[in-house]
């Protein structure tokens, strides 16, 4: 087997276990947005959303934070006015008060647009940033962290395809559908220790998150939860004798609560 499928699994790890602070829809749009807004000179006066179908589904009504508002054309404002673009699906760690103040103020002024386009399919969105000085256009396709294109006044500033291993147009769960399941369960033998540890520290940030949502940390999303599925205030005990029955209830609700907290 090439070093080269095993460069792929590596890549697919690290692209399928980024840390998010959010929906990873409304999150790829803010980051989208927040690096047009890095490219522009000024203080954005109108904003244009393209996305695909499916994107805009998956963005219409979870929650964003520090704002009761939900949608695409939300996430987009609040990436434009102050997203980090150097944080990834985190991108809207660093909002404050006065952030979300002026993003609702475009937003109120119906300054950013949203369309949706039906013959775009799979992870697609692309942000047009416009200030009284110039404009910037950015596009993310194939994964939700993944920038394909970046235009300034109409000039490409990067331009790529999606592209593995020297295949352009192939991601990294492509490759490895072509594989045998005997060679991918060998390749997952040869992974490294440090991209093990790695999503390692992904995983317990995700079970951080569910244990503040079960501890009452976040009151609201703990409420939601019960209003949803029932009573899941507290963790099933541990009994020696249904240690199976026990764990996957208890899985289940902390994955719940882990999702709840981002939504």
């Amino acid at each position: 087997m090439s070093n080269m499928t095993g460069d792929v699994l590596i890549q697919l790890v690290r692209q399928e276990a980024q840390i998010a602070t959010l929906c990873t829809e409304p999150a790829m749009i803010a980051l989208a947005a927040a690096n047009a807004r890095q490219k522009v000179q000024g203080v954005p006066i109108a904003i244009g959303v393209r996305l695909s179908p499916g994107v805009l589904k998956n963005s219409l009504t979870v929650g964003l934070p520090y704002t009761d508002r939900t949608g695409p054309e939300v996430a987009a404002a609040l990436g434009a006015m102050a997203g980090a673009p150097d944080l990834g699906l985190q991108v809207l760690a660093r909002l404050v008060e006065d952030d979300v103040a002026m993003a609702h103020a475009m937003l109120d002024q119906e300054c950013v647009c949203v369309t949706c386009d039906p013959d775009i399919t799979g992870v697609y969105a692309s942000v047009e940033v416009k200030t009284e000085h110039n404009v910037a256009c950015v596009t993310i396709a194939g994964n939700h962290a993944a920038v394909e294109s970046i235009y300034v006044d109409g000039e490409p500033v990067m331009e790529t395809k999606e592209e593995c291993n020297g295949r352009p147009g192939h991601s990294p769960i492509t490759i490895l559908t072509e594989i045998s399941f005997d060679e991918l369960l060998d390749l997952v033998h040869t992974v490294p220790d440090s991209l093990v540890c790695e999503a390692m520290e992904h995983s317990q940030s995700a079970m951080d998150l569910a244990l503040q949502v079960m501890n009452g940390d976040c009151p609201d999303v703990l409420l939601g939860m019960k209003q949803a599925f029932g009573e899941v205030g507290r963790l099933p005990r541990n009994h020696d004798d249904d240690w199976l029955l026990w764990q996957i209830p208890r899985t289940r609700v902390l994955v719940a609560a882990a999702v709840a907290a981002r939504m």
